[in-house]
């Protein structure tokens, strides 16, 4: 018999590669808002994430769910253009399974492909445009009451016999509606605790590489006031694809729930990915709330345009002490003439410098962001490109990562709307190409083959290369794979010697089976190719100290410090070095710096205890012990910082 009656399961569907891994693991935010509605209306929803199944159920099948649950309808969320060939696939298997179940799109993608979807994709029996929460109610009611006359539900694309429907879209949320809407009803999904911990990619369903921390991605508002060129989210993409113009945001209230619901949710970390307004004084308002509210929670914020100082200072304030806070800037190149004419908000390079500076000087986890390629791209703008990356990640050391991604082209963009005004030929120009998931380039620059942009990008694309197979090899690192995990590393190597990543995972990899004198080797090649990587110096330091080496450690522990490599845990290996050649001043000065860098550094404190008491001071130390223990009491489990990136 059938177990749950759904009248409409919502169904995220990640893009699944053979040799990328699993990418788009994160649902479109507004997914449980819509199953939220459904709910407080009378119509029984569900969240399923196909890729969350896998981790929690290695057996789990769409088969199995369907024929175990009593299903009418279900909507597919076609938000990312990635999804497209993975997302139509499952369309035709659930008809195949149960043809009688209705199968509803929606999404950025399916919205602006819904004249396409409707005629040439026949399993696929409605696509809701644009904004989806009240069309899909009515809709769900429409279903459920076996009504034929679909007229009148907006935003529709339905079928009549053959004939293709496209109903007025005249829904469009406005700050009222947005308001009303529940973005935190996270019991409606299967297994939200998994998908708060999957990774951005995975490179296969596993439990052992979730992350530690969970994240939930939070939901402002909407819209755009400007256009980039490459965005399928601009002002132009949100007026064809949701007839929105401007922007529009959630109130302090509605978003304020969703923070507290989130924190009872046991959710470490928020996500902020909406940023239109450049002076953001709406957030530096959440901001101050958020305080007064005393939310302890983490965040990352996504910057649209370069964060003000003020701005930084707030969100410190707000969130430094979380330990998985960070920034987001996406200069996208060096050439200030390429930000003017693709970015729809510019900065200077002199002023983005200023801001990672301040950035690295408040101790905030930093990633930046380049892409290629861009339109009107010289080889003079790729030189400055590669300048400028190295110069931000010297400047970053450990408070930061600074990546280089190869652009696709969005639907709904500028870029793929008027091609010719920015010098590209489309590879694809319909929703089947974008179906086509062995078709790798889908656009060039006007003046290259792919033969021509092969050579011409080269470098860039090895880079990509090389740091997919260091993914690879931190997974393999993972599961204690460390033969496998080498191997990668070294074949990332040979394709980008100047991707540092490599040596650090060869050299952690050689560490983890106690060859130390070949972890030392492969540090000290890869200072060789780049002397200001702090982090090589402190790895030196730590193998020096395991091997009791403590004076050499703190030459090369000092090294890294000065080139700006510093936060708690060099600290801490300094005052451990100290401590264990007799130098209890340097060692007590350390450790306490290693305190003022993290407040919740217990170990600090149980290694002050040490040094007051071997110089005699028993009362310090008794103070400190107890201050460690009170911390280590507070802390149900320690947990390692990760990346932002």
């Amino acid at each position: 018999m059938p177990g749950k009656k759904i009248d409409c399961l919502l169904i995220h569907v990640p893009k699944e590669t053979t040799d990328h891994g699993i990418q788009m693991t994160f649902m479109a935010m507004g997914v449980f808002a819509m199953a939220d509605v459904l709910q407080k209306n009378g119509y029984s929803s569900r969240i399923i994430h196909l890729g969350v199944e896998k981790i929690a159920d290695s057996e789990f099948s769409i088969e199995k769910y369907l024929m175990n649950n009593d299903v009418r309808s279900v909507g597919i969320s076609l938000h990312w253009h990635y999804q497209s060939g993975n997302c139509m696939s499952l369309v035709d298997k659930i008809k195949s399974i149960q043809p009688k179940i209705k199968v509803i799109l929606g999404g950025f993608t399916a919205s602006f492909f819904a004249d396409e979807i409707m005629r040439d994709f026949r399993n696929v029996d409605f696509v809701i445009r644009g904004d989806a929460e009240i069309p899909l109610l009515r809709l769900i009611k429409a279903i459920t009451g076996n009504r034929s006359d679909l007229s009148q539900i907006p935003n529709l694309s339905w079928r009549r016999k053959d004939l293709v429907i496209h109903n007025n879209q005249t829904y469009v949320a406005t700050e009222a509606d947005i308001n009303r809407l529940i973005f935190s009803n996270f019991e409606l999904m299967e297994h939200f605790d998994i998908y708060s911990r999957v990774p951005l990619i995975l490179r296969r369903y596993s439990k052992e590489l979730l992350l530690k921390h969970s994240t939930f991605f939070l939901c402002v508002g909407r819209g755009c006031p400007v256009v980039c060129s490459f965005c399928g989210g601009s002002c132009l993409s949100q007026r064809i694809i949701n007839g929105r113009d401007g922007v529009i945001y959630r109130s302090y209230e509605s978003v304020l729930k969703t923070i507290e619901d989130s924190v009872r949710a046991g959710i470490d970390r928020l996500y902020v990915s909406f940023d239109p307004d450049p002076n953001r004084e709406y957030y530096l308002g959440l901001f101050r709330l958020i305080r007064e509210r005393e939310i302890k929670i983490s965040m990352v914020f996504e910057c649209w345009s370069l964060p003000t100082l003020v701005f930084i200072d707030e969100f410190k304030t707000t969130f430094g002490s979380g330990k998985y806070s960070g920034i987001v800037l996406s200069p996208d190149t060096a050439s200030e003439r390429l930000r003017q004419l693709n970015k729809g908000f510019f900065y200077t390079n002199d002023d983005l410098i200023k801001v990672v500076q301040y950035l690295k000087s408040n101790c905030i986890q930093t990633a930046v962001y380049f892409s290629y390629p861009l339109p009107f791209e010289s080889t003079d703008d790729r030189d400055r490109t590669d300048s400028l990356m190295k110069s931000i990640k010297r400047e970053l050391q450990n408070y930061g990562m600074v990546s280089i991604q190869d652009f696709d082209l969005d639907p709904a963009s500028s870029m793929y709307l008027f091609p010719a005004k920015y010098g590209i030929v489309k590879k694809v120009t319909s929703f089947s190409d974008y179906c086509n998931t062995q078709r790798k380039r889908k656009f060039l620059p006007q003046d290259l083959n792919d033969t021509g942009f092969k050579n011409t990008y080269q470098k860039w694309l090895n880079l990509a290369a090389a740091e997919e197979k260091v993914s690879q090899g931190q997974v393999c690192f993972t599961l204690n794979s460390y033969e496998d995990a080498s191997q990668k590393a070294l074949q990332a190597v040979k394709l980008a010697p100047q991707e540092t990543g490599a040596y650090l995972l060869l050299g952690s990899c050689y560490e983890r089976t106690n060859s130390y004198d070949d972890a030392m080797n492969v540090y000290r090649e890869a200072l060789d190719i780049a002397p200001d990587e702090g982090i090589f110096y402190l790895r030196l330091a730590s193998i020096y100290s395991a091997l009791g080496e403590y004076g050499t450690a703190l030459v090369e522990a000092n090294r890294a410090i000065e080139l700006g490599y510093d936060d708690s845990g060099v600290r801490l290996l300094v005052g451990y070095c100290y401590e264990k050649t007799g130098d209890f001043a340097k060692a007590i000065e350390n450790f306490t710096k290693a305190e003022e860098m993290n407040s919740d550094a217990y170990y600090a404190n149980f290694s002050l205890s040490n040094c007051y008491r071997e110089i005699g001071q028993i009362e310090r130390a008794n103070k400190e012990m107890d201050k460690g223990y009170l911390k280590f009491k507070k802390q149900r489990k320690a947990r390692i910082p990760e990346s932002i990136g």
